[in-house]
């Protein structure tokens, strides 16, 4: 698909044509449509937020709020309270901030994760 397409009203882009984030063990395809941020993330197995991201964003837990839906692989979530869940094919989570999430087996975890207002390149 082009980068956009439109007509009377409905826009279109695709993911491989949007802003590319890699780390170690991962990588986030996201782009802005309709005032909503949707990335999807792919984290390979072994992926843990505390080791691979937490570097990277510079705070023990993620600071950021989601709405996911998990397409592949099974999601390792804990919550600054110490709560744990776990998420799989089909899942829908609303997660506050302050959470660390990890790849649970041996399946890559791809989610898509949907931001509204937010900046598909932060």
């Amino acid at each position: 698909m082009d980068e956009e397409a439109r007509s009377g009203g409905f826009v279109a882009r695709n993911l491989a044509d949007g802003e590319r984030t890699t780390f170690p063990n991962g990588a986030v395809d996201a782009v802005a449509i309709a005032g909503v941020t949707v990335k999807r993330a792919t984290m390979r197995p072994g992926w843990e937020w505390e080791r691979d991201e937490s570097p990277l964003v510079g705070t023990d837990s993620c600071p950021n709020a989601h709405l996911l839906s998990v397409v592949a692989g099974r999601l390792g979530c804990r919550l600054d309270d110490g709560t744990e869940h776990e998420l799989g094919p089909g899942d829908v989570a609303a997660v506050p901030p302050g959470h660390v999430g990890r790849t649970i087996g041996d399946e890559d975890l791809v989610y898509l994760d949907f931001d509204a207002g937010v900046d598909p390149s932060v």
